[in-house]
């Protein structure tokens, strides 16, 4: 029968993956902020024009279609980066939908690392999230993902050595 591992190791272990998991969960928004502050010069000013908006709860749920107003790219969005899910609902409660315009930051689909924008969505801002300082989320993130790292390494590596190890290292 295998040696049963040391509390320790599975202790660490199971940190580590809580910190992976907050580290995922935090990924897309320092993915968007670096991306946003790496093709920060190709960004202009534009607007986006809505042209329908389902707000629906189940099957149907929250989805919005516009266009940008320089460019006429066609945009079909579930998320609220481009405008938000309030401002929106209050278009709509105005009878402004379809046609409202809303300000945003536009990087152009020819710029560099546009490619990436089905990944991370950030071609398309507001300019509040466009504005947004993430850089210690960025960081925090980083930290985040070397601690949960670490503590895994650390326990998968008490685990190889046997619970010999485990209590020499207790012992410490």
């Amino acid at each position: 029968m295998p040696a049963k591992p040391p509390g320790s190791a599975i202790a660490l272990f199971l940190a580590g993956l809580l910190f992976a998991i907050m580290a995922i969960m935090m990924l897309e928004q320092s993915a968007r902020w670096l991306l946003t502050r790496a093709t920060r010069d190709g960004f202009v000013r534009d607007h986006f024009q809505i042209d329908s908006l389902r707000d629906g709860v189940g099957d149907g749920g929250f989805a919005y279609d516009g266009r940008i107003v320089s460019s006429g790219e066609q945009i079909h969005s579930t998320e609220t980066l481009i405008v938000p899910l309030e401002r929106l609902r209050a278009l709509d409660e105005a009878r402004k939908i379809p046609g409202a315009r809303e300000p945003v930051w536009y990087l152009p689909k020819q710029a560099k690392w546009a490619g990436l924008d089905p990944t991370v969505r950030f071609r398309i801002q507001a300019p509040d999230i466009f504005e947004t300082d993430a850089s210690v989320w960025t960081i925090v993130n980083v930290v985040f993902a070397l601690i949960a790292t670490w503590l895994i390494r650390t326990g998968v590596r008490r685990v190889k050595q046997g619970p010999a190890a485990g209590r020499a290292a207790a012992q410490k």
